[in-house]
Order: C-alpha cells, then sequence, then structure tokens
C-alpha cells in the first residue's frame, strides 16, 4: 500500500528545545514517564587531564531520592578553537525582529536597531559555543562596523561581552556577501551592470583587507541560489574575475553542484557548493577532486538528505548530525552550509507564523482535513519537521502563552548533536596528523557509504534510492570510536570498540 502499518511515533513529538534549566527551575514528570535532561560541560582549557568524580543528585518535593556516582575524564590533548570542519549557518534578521520586537524590518539608528543587534549578538554568541558560525541576509558594506565588526574580530565572544566558552576572541571566520542573491536588491548594485559589480566587489575586499583579522575569515559573494541560469552565473563570475581593481579577489560562490558546475561550463565560480541524496559516483568522484584538488576553489556541502548523510529533521536518528562531521572529513568538505536556523514563518509552505513550541511541522504544506492517525502520519508536500528552525525564539510576541521573556535564543538539541559532530571531526584532524592509516581504518568502519557512493546510472530516473544507510545508529558506536581516535592522538594502542 505505500504506507506503513507499524509505525506507532508517526504523530508524535520529539523532544529538541534545550530549555535552561534556569528558566524552569522545577517541573513535573508523569508517572511511568521519562524526561531528558541535557547537560553542557566546558572543560577549561588549563584543566588537568585525568579523572574527576562527582554526584547528581535526584530530589522530590524537596527530598533527596537518588544520588547517582558520574565520572569525566579528561584527556591529555586540547581540541583546536577553529573547527576542523567548519560550517555555515544562516539566520533570517526579519523572522527574529518579528518575534522579538513586532516588525520584521527595524530602521536603523533607532533603539530598537540596536536591540536587535544584541539579541541577534546573542544568537551569534550561542552558536559560537557550539564551534558553529553564522551567516545573515545581506546588508551594505558601510554598516559592517556597527553590525559584524565584533562578530568577526572575535571581540564578541570576550568576558568583557559575557562570553565564555570554546573559541574565546576567535572570530566568526565567514561572511555571505548578498547571501541567496540577496546583493541585487541593493540600491547601488545593478545585477546587469559589470561596473556595478566591479565597484562593489572592491568596497568589500578593501574593507575586508583593512580589518587585518587574527581569525582568518573566508568572504565570497553569493551570487545566486538553487538556479539553472548557469550562463549568467559564469558572467557574473567572469565579471569577478576580470575586475582591474582588488575585488578580482573576492570568491563567487553558488549553490550548484560539483557535477553540475563542471558539466555546465561553470569554470569561473569559486565555489559550487553540492547538495545530494544520491549522484552518478564517476561524475562525483572526477568533478569533486578537480574541485578539492584546485587551491584557489573551495567545497562546501549543503543541506543534508538520508542517504546520502544525516538530516537536520527533528526525527532523524540522534546520531545523524554527528555522522555528518565524519562525511566532512573523508570527503574533504571544506565547509557544511545549512539554509536556515530562524525559519519561523513557513511561508513556502503556505502556512504562515509557526508556533515553534507546539508544532512540529516547520517546512512545506499539509494536506487538508488530514486523518493524523493514518499509517504514514502527517504529511503533504515537503512536509518536514523540523527544517530551518535550529534556535527556539526566547521571547515570541507572536505566541506569547510560549515566550519565556528573555531577550536571546533557546538551543535546539539538534545544535548539540551538530556540535558533538564538529567535535569528531577534531579529533579525526588531530588523530590523522598522528596515524593516518588507523584513522582512515576506523571512518572507513563507521561511515563505508556516503555522499555519492550511493551511485546511480542516472540521477532523473529514478529520483530515489530505496537503501539502508551505511552508518551505525547507536550512540555508543559512535563513543566507541571516539575514544579509539583519543588514544591515537595521546599515542596509545588504539582502544578495543
Amino acid at each position: 500500500t505505500g504506507t506503513w502499518q507499524d509505525r506507532p511515533d508517526h504523530n508524535k513529538f520529539y523532544p529538541d528545545i534545550a530549555v535552561p534549566l534556569e528558566l524552569v527551575q522545577q517541573f513535573t514528570i508523569a508517572a511511568n514517564t521519562n524526561q531528558s535532561i541535557w547537560a553542557d560541560i566546558y572543560i577549561p582549557k588549563t584543566t588537568a587531564a585525568g579523572i574527576y568524580q562527582g554526584t547528581v543528585t535526584v530530589k522530590e518535593n524537596g527530598a533527596t531520592t537518588y544520588s547517582i556516582a558520574v565520572s569525566l575524564a579528561v584527556r591529555d590533548f586540547t581540541l583546536p578553537d577553529y573547527p576542523s570542519a567548519p560550517t555555515m549557518l544562516y539566520l533570517s534578521d526579519e523572522n527574529i525582529n518579528y518575534r522579538y520586537l513586532g516588525s520584521a524590518y527595524i530602521d536603523q539608528g533607532t533603539s530598537d536597531y540596536q536591540k536587535s543587534l544584541a539579541i541577534i549578538n546573542r544568537h551569534f554568541q550561542v552558536v559560537h559555543r557550539h564551534k558553529i558560525s553564522l551567516i545573515d541576509n545581506y546588508i551594505e558594506v558601510n554598516q559592517m562596523n556597527e553590525a559584524w565588526k565584533e562578530r568577526l574580530d572575535g571581540n564578541l565572544f570576550t568576558s568583557s561581552k559575557g562570553y565564555d566558552g570554546p573559541g574565546v576572541g576567535l572570530g566568526n571566520n565567514v561572511y555571505s556577501i548578498g547571501t541567496y542573491g540577496g546583493w541585487t536588491w541593493g540600491e547601488n548594485w545593478q545585477e546587469d551592470s559589470k561596473s556595478d559589480m566591479w565597484s562593489n566587489t572592491n568596497a568589500w575586499v578593501e574593507w575586508f583587507t583593512g580589518q587585518a583579522f587574527a581569525t582568518p575569515t573566508e568572504y565570497f559573494l553569493y551570487l545566486i541560489d538553487e538556479s539553472d541560469d548557469y550562463a549568467t552565473t559564469e558572467q557574473w563570475a567572469q565579471w569577478m574575475d576580470n575586475n582591474p581593481g582588488s575585488g578580482k579577489n573576492l570568491m563567487s560562490m553558488a549553490t550548484v553542484s560539483s557535477p553540475t558546475a563542471w558539466e555546465n561550463n561553470l569554470p569561473s565560480l569559486d565555489i559550487p557548493t553540492s547538495g545530494i541524496a544520491m549522484g552518478i559516483t564517476n561524475l562525483w568522484e572526477n568533478a569533486t577532486a578537480a574541485l578539492v584538488q584546485n587551491p584557489g576553489k573551495r567545497f562546501y556541502y549543503y543541506n543534508g538528505a538520508r542517504p546520502a548523510s544525516g538530516t537536520f529533521c527533528t526525527e532523524d536518528d540522534g546520531v545523524a548530525l554527528r555522522v555528518n562531521g565524519w562525511i566532512q572529513h573523508k570527503k574533504k568538505i571544506d565547509r557544511w552550509f545549512y539554509w536556515e536556523s530562524t525559519y519561523y514563518d513557513n511561508y513556502q509552505g503556505g502556512q504562515g507564523q509557526t508556533d515553534v513550541f507546539t508544532k512540529a511541522q516547520t517546512f512545506g504544506g499539509k494536506e487538508a482535513g488530514l486523518d493524523t492517525e493514518f499509517a504514514r502520519g502527517e504529511y503533504g508536500w515537503n512536509y518536514t519537521n523540523g527544517d530551518g528552525v535550529l534556535f527556539y525564539p526566547g521571547t515570541d510576541r507572536t505566541y506569547t502563552a510560549q515566550s519565556y521573556g528573555v531577550d536571546g535564543p533557546l538551543a535546539s538539541l539538534r545544535l548539540k548533536h551538530w556540535r558533538r559532530e564538529i567535535q569528531d571531526a577534531d579529533y579525526l584532524a588531530l588523530a590523522n596528523a598522528v596515524n593516518p592509516q588507523s584513522t582512515r581504518s576506523i571512518v572507513q568502519r563507521m561511515i563505508p557509504k556516503v555522499l555519492w557512493d550511493y551511485g546511480v546510472e542516472n540521477e532523473e530516473d529514478p529520483t530515489y534510492v530505496y537503501t539502508d544507510i551505511s552508518w551505525s545508529t547507536d550512540p555508543d558506536a559512535w563513543e566507541s570510536a571516539r575514544k579509539e581516535l583519543a588514544a591515537i592522538i595521546e599515542g596509545n594502542a588504539p582502544e578495543k570498540t
């Protein structure tokens, strides 16, 4: 029948909102149910290696009912502040402003504009603790000093700004100019004008080179998004390459796969950004190898789709995002790009504003009059749970019953899982520097087949692949693999799994 008859969780909510315990200090757990609690532990670099002991005390109605012994093993090495698997996560200033301040568009120079900057900066600080880098929508270069400079020079991530955690003083490490092609909306930038392209790219390069940021910052012009107008894309990229001024040094980026760029004659495009659920293996191998081996190019990956990779959906396995860090290491992906983190207005699905605290669906449409007890659960055009929402609004003027009155975001568990991925990639990089052969063996065991390894003869026929994923969904297997990598880094024989 094409439906699942044994899918008991088809209409259930999945825990994802990591509300700080400071905001909910008491809560009730009904009989015969359980409640997960996530604890972030930041280990300062100065902490000596060794085993640290502690106790978790559980109280019910003020009385201690359980005392649980816990131990923390601190290894004799430090993960790098600059991530070995760089990322790029979009957030929408408009969606944040609408939920926190009641208006999507805030005039520069107003008190609400300053409030908006402060709230958005807290998003940057939260995600910086997860070793993830943010990008936003288009602003003019003359606004950079006020809005972006302290994010890129690292000042936002210092104790004077209330920050502590990984990457103190480290900058955001990436900036997207005109995200999703937004540069074409600029008053001083006409998309059909080569002279505008030259003057504006000159201005951006001169701004960046004038800063001398201590943190290496990858910046580029986001030419166009998910477009098959390859001739225009190549023309813009050629204009940039032929610029007689400093703008010649600005990289060009578009969300187009590396084989598509290869086949459709886009030699001037510097950063083809690929998304894939399946692919023609040899075509992808050849196109991507040529890209990776070219020092003037970059290989970015876009979003995630099974069976090629883990996804960002709330109902995917808990290890899904952890898998992606290993993929990024194995396939030499320079940066992993996820399309949105604050998609609170599901306009593409015709659904409008979403109460993200009570509604699982965040993207796509839903069939009218749907019986949610049907074996397939809720479904519809591009129906997706959690897509585009990795931050939950700490203040919500649209759904006030869900508002915590906090001028900053609540993290999702998927951010935590993504951080584990990035940490794993750091372990992989450190272990690979010590023993490449053993590290490759562990990688091959954990993710034997990913991305275009799931080969098809024609990507258009069929447009889908029925196959299982190649990796384990057992979290203990991933923890064991991390221990093996740690043993390699410390110069010991790999631990048995």
